[in-house]
């Protein structure tokens, strides 16, 4: 697989090297970050509704999330996977680059193999 920049969005990680646990690790941090949040502005009704809303979506998809990864129940397929865990990413790229924020690892996928990675990069060979 073509090697990307550490600034990339992307991750050079495969759906199958996923897990559960960085689903948990991310799932802990977005909590964590929404808690503080309440915390901060305690009384302020406004933030208390945007927070609440935010929990539910988070809840929602995080249900989603570890059903995709086994949680309760078989694995779902590697697409399934890849899908799921990149629409819990996206909640968390409004702190990327705050303390605690895995920038390394919490980043979206592209493939979900090695062997479909390795067939993107030929094909973009070709393409040049």
């Amino acid at each position: 697989m073509t090697a990307l920049a550490p600034s990339s969005p992307f991750s050079t990680a495969t759906a199958d090297e996923l897990t559960l646990r960085d689903v948990e690790s991310l799932a802990a941090f977005l909590y964590a970050r929404l808690e503080e949040s309440k915390a901060a502005h305690d009384g302020d009704e406004e933030v208390y509704r945007l927070a609440s809303g935010f929990r539910f979506l988070l809840s929602s998809q995080l249900r989603d999330a570890r059903a995709a990864f086994g949680r309760g129940g078989p694995s779902a397929s590697l697409a399934a996977r890849r899908r799921q865990w990149n629409k819990l990413v996206r909640f968390g790229t409004a702190w990327k680059g705050c303390d605690g924020y895995d920038t390394a690892r919490w980043k979206h996928v592209l493939h979900d193999d090695a062997d479909e990675a390795a067939r993107a990069a030929a094909e973009r060979l070709e393409r040049l």
